[in-house]
């Protein structure tokens, strides 16, 4: 019996690496869009991201921050935007953007915008992560607050 249950195990455990050895470029940048923490480990490009958001005195800050790998990373964009909550109809939107880039192997920046009152806001980064032609894309969002 416990044979069976230790054989059980191992197969599930060859079949769950066996899927992620089959992984896809395309699939990686899917991944990437669905924030999930298990899979960022697979990137080839990106190290780390930081996305973060604050209010002071009626001006958001919004922080994005990427790290690639030194002598892989040929390029790298961030598309960055403070984004309000409109309704339940129009969910987020953009109040404000920005786009930035670099051919270095990190890039941090950092954007204000003045907010207008009774709303909640959040940063969201898009991050394009190049080598040569080939690219992983990765969307991060900063904490969400109300003003």
């Amino acid at each position: 019996m416990r044979v069976k249950k230790i054989a059980a195990v191992l197969t599930g455990i060859i079949t769950f690496f066996s899927g992620i050895a089959s992984i896809s470029a395309a699939d990686v940048d899917d991944i990437a869009q669905a924030d999930s923490p298990l899979f960022s480990i697979m990137l080839s490009y990106t190290s780390s991201t930081i996305t973060n958001f604050r209010i002071s005195n009626g001006t958001g800050i919004g922080l994005a921050s990427v790290d690639g790998y030194e002598g892989k990373v040929t390029q790298i964009k961030i598309y960055s935007y403070i984004q309000r909550y409109a309704n339940s109809t129009n969910g987020w939107v953009n109040y404000d953007n920005w786009i930035d880039s670099t051919t270095n192997y990190y890039l941090d920046v950092s954007h204000t915008s003045s907010l207008m009152k009774g709303y909640d806001y959040r940063f969201k980064a898009v991050y394009y992560v190049y080598s040569g032609n080939d690219y992983e894309r990765l969307i991060d969002y900063g904490p969400t607050l109300h003003y």
